[in-house]
């Protein structure tokens, strides 16, 4: 099995505060995507990801198990409208399969981390079999990425 090659697509620094970070146009060259995000402060909880705008149909269903300090647990949702990271002082990766494929569902594997000693580790089915161009990643008021957040995603070759 070759070894998977990341192709930087795009890599956004705020350098003011902002409520959503958007990478369009995306290429469908590749296998699959990886997404990165790194935050300075805890002012942006519960980070959101939507596919290709898609914010009112119920399409993301998803597996979430957690744990912070001596609390651990898990949660199913089938009838959600985005992927929520849910994250403050955030970390995260995210994998994303076939991302351009229109035969098949888009799967999603997410981990992220907190600095309230938190950790989590999503998995996320996308019912939809278009190709992902769009993805966008935005918080609710009054939250806000802070300046200094640094948003990343990258084409996967293998």
């Amino acid at each position: 099995m070759p070894t998977p090659t990341y192709i930087a697509l795009a890599t956004i620094t705020l350098n003011a505060d902002a409520s959503q970070v958007v990478f369009s146009s995306i290429p469908n060259t590749y296998r699959d995507l990886v997404i990165q995000g790194f935050g300075p402060t805890a002012n942006n909880p519960n980070a959101k990801i939507y596919f290709n705008n898609d914010e009112t149909d119920s399409n993301y269903r998803s597996i979430t198990m957690y744990v912070e300090d001596s609390t651990r647990g898990s949660t199913a949702n089938n009838d959600s409208r985005c992927i929520t990271l849910g994250t403050t002082n955030f970390s995260f990766m995210i994998n994303v399969a076939d991302y351009s494929a229109t035969d098949k569902r888009k799967q999603v594997l997410s981990r992220s981390s907190s600095a309230s000693k938190m950790i989590r580790a999503f998995s996320v089915n996308w019912a939809n079999t278009n190709a992902i161009t769009t993805i966008k990643i935005k918080v609710d008021s009054p939250w806000f990425f802070s300046s200094g957040t640094t948003l990343s995603i990258y084409g996967i070759v293998s």
